[in-house]
């Protein structure tokens, strides 16, 4: 519900249903080394949007700690974001910085992904 989200974010969209081809493609780029994903999975972001309409001036990212991106030499949600942004042409800024590591999400329920996440990041 819009009335749930923090000002100014106001839509939220998803590309594609979480099955097995797209968990792979990204968990190939975030664990593989495959950063040549990054480009269809932004194109692919990039389309939805163009289909619901998205009014937005930019396109960031949720960024990884810097210790994983240190250890992985990127920061797979970066490129992904970078790609999209290319492609709906607007401006990629990273404007949020994550402060402290955290716990990986896939396993955790709603609540404790919220919880996980808590102050994890500045604007």
């Amino acid at each position: 519900m819009p009335g749930e989200l923090p000002a100014p974010l106001v839509q939220l969209e998803w590309v594609a249903p979480y099955n097995a081809l797209l968990r792979r493609a990204i968990h190939t780029l975030k664990y593989g080394g495959e950063q040549r994903l990054a480009e269809p999975l932004g194109a692919a972001i990039a389309g939805r949007w163009a289909r619901v309409g998205v009014g937005a001036t930019l396109v960031t990212h949720v960024p990884v700690h810097a210790d994983r991106a240190r250890v992985r030499g990127y920061d797979q949600a970066a490129l992904i974001a970078r790609s999209a942004a290319r492609h709906v042409g607007l401006p990629f800024e990273p404007v949020l910085e994550r402060r402290r590591a955290t716990i990986a999400q896939f396993d955790l329920d709603r609540a404790r992904r919220a919880t996980n996440v808590a102050g994890a990041f500045t604007v």
